[in-house]
């Protein structure tokens, strides 16, 4: 100590300098030492931890795509499921048209009596499980039973009874309750067979030969179901089979006077062809002149809504060219609509001739169902649809009176020539040929209007089974 003293400061600093260099030195070259091994124990945690993390993704998803398989293996089993219950209330379920309908409480000992002295069919009351009438509306004709039996061998039986029966006083089915409900309001009253078609009753005289006159298929009500959009006691007329767009309306009341001026008339998009046009629920459906294109026009607020084409459909392109598919009598009649209790129809013939029958879905105006019926339109008068079954009108040189000759009934599938030909009691000598020959489901009535100009209306009288009968 006392020879450091005795340095001198100069000397003394000049010895201490290297020395603290060299620890400094050694201290920098450990911590930087110490900081690469903690960086390395960090990358190798990190490291560790991104392989945990990569290992519980791959468990994850492999977890995630059990669940999906699950998912869809409960919802295949719920659909499966879904898809035996209603094939099994299917096999079990069916409907009858033509029951004289005399009260509700009455309807399943009216059936059991019915089948058996109809068709020998003996089944008892606990055969049947439920029976009830389909339909809002309670008319002339008796609704439809829906009946809902013990088995699919009861099912069966009665419907191979009812359908082997030559003149189909009753009719079965278990595929038109999705048709019938595709209407907002369906008038299901009906029944398969036409006894008789009454005398035809004037409504009035026009100077036109060709034309239409309709009423409302079925009543446009209010959101709260109160009132009518549209009142049903408007008539439209629309005049001549083509070249026309101007749709008059009239009041039913005041209709029959010839001095009656329309209450209103819609310019419509494109003129018309043919004379089968339909009201329906505010909404006047026709066919474009000159084309296989069906329009439908909203009435109540004055504007085309659907515009589709009916493909394959053969059309007159020009007027007389006779290359079409026209009524005999009617030209320009080479798509025709018409409608009935289950919904909107179009009949048309295809490139090789052949008539077809095609129910259309009122909204969209898209082909649900169409049947080959093996005629020819040419051959007709006029044709008809009432209740599913299409009636297609024959002149005979022979006879006074234009006669119900052949019938297409699309809920069997099948054309038929009527065993009892039904004879309309118009004579062509007076009144000349059928220019319109529309059903109107809410009078229960068929529309006509003649060459002559003659304006009006028959009765139909349609058949149906009573225990009393």
């Amino acid at each position: 100590m006392i020879l450091l003293l005795r340095i001198p400061a100069r000397k003394c600093f000049g010895l201490v300098a290297p020395t603290i260099v060299v620890i400094l030195t050694g201290l920098w070259y450990f911590s930087v030492l110490y900081f690469q091994l903690q960086a390395s124990l960090l990358t190798y945690q990190l490291d560790d931890i991104t392989q945990q993390s990569k290992s519980t993704l791959s468990e994850s998803s492999f977890l995630t795509r059990r669940l999906s398989d699950v998912s869809q293996s409960w919802t295949d089993t719920r659909v499966l499921f879904k898809e035996i219950l209603h094939r099994t209330s299917r096999e079990r379920k069916l409907v009858i048209w033509g029951i004289e309908e005399v009260g509700e409480d009455n309807d399943e000992n009216n059936l059991i009596e019915l089948l058996d002295v109809l068709y020998g069919v003996t089944i008892s009351s606990s055969d049947v499980e439920v029976v009830n009438r389909i339909g809002f509306y309670r008319n002339a004709l008796p609704r439809p039973l829906l009946v809902h039996v013990a088995n699919e061998h009861v099912k069966r039986t009665i419907s191979d009874a009812v359908t082997a029966q030559g003149e189909h006083l009753l009719e079965t089915s278990d595929n038109v309750i999705q048709r019938l409900e595709r209407l907002e309001n369906p008038d299901q009253a009906c029944t398969m067979r036409i006894k008789s078609i009454g005398e035809f009753q004037v409504v009035k005289s026009t100077d036109e030969s060709v034309g239409s006159w309709l009423t409302d298929m079925l009543p446009l009500y209010d959101a709260n179901r109160t009132k009518h959009i549209l009142n049903w006691r408007k008539i439209w007329v629309a005049k001549k089979p083509f070249g026309n767009r101007i749709l008059l309306e009239y009041d039913r009341e005041s209709f029959a006077s010839n001095s009656t001026k329309p209450i209103a008339n819609y310019t419509l998009p494109y003129a018309w062809g043919g004379t089968g046009h339909v009201v329906m629920s505010g909404h006047f459906y026709y066919v474009r002149a000159k084309s296989n294109y069906v329009v439908k026009y909203d009435l109540v607020n004055r504007r085309m809504v659907r515009y589709r084409q009916i493909k394959g459909a053969r059309f007159t392109e020009k007027e007389h060219s006779g290359v079409g598919c026209s009524y005999d009598g009617v030209k320009q009649s080479d798509i025709s609509l018409q409608a009935d209790e289950f919904g909107l129809w179009a009949t048309y013939c295809t490139e090789k001739g052949g008539m077809k029958l095609a129910l259309l879905d009122p909204e969209s105006l898209k082909i649900l169902k169409q049947y080959d019926t093996g005629w020819r339109k040419d051959w007709f008068e006029a044709i008809f649809v009432a209740c599913g079954v299409a009636y297609a009108i024959r002149r005979f040189q022979s006879k006074p009176f234009l006669q119900v000759k052949y019938i297409y009934n699309t809920i069997r599938g099948e054309a038929s020539q009527a065993r009892n030909a039904v004879s309309i009691p118009l004579a062509p000598d007076i009144y000349g040929s059928i220019m319109q020959l529309s059903w109107i489901t809410s009078t229960k009535r068929l529309h006509v209007w003649t060459s002559t100009g003659q304006i009006g209306w028959h009765n139909i009288d349609f058949d149906y089974a009573t225990v009393q009968g």
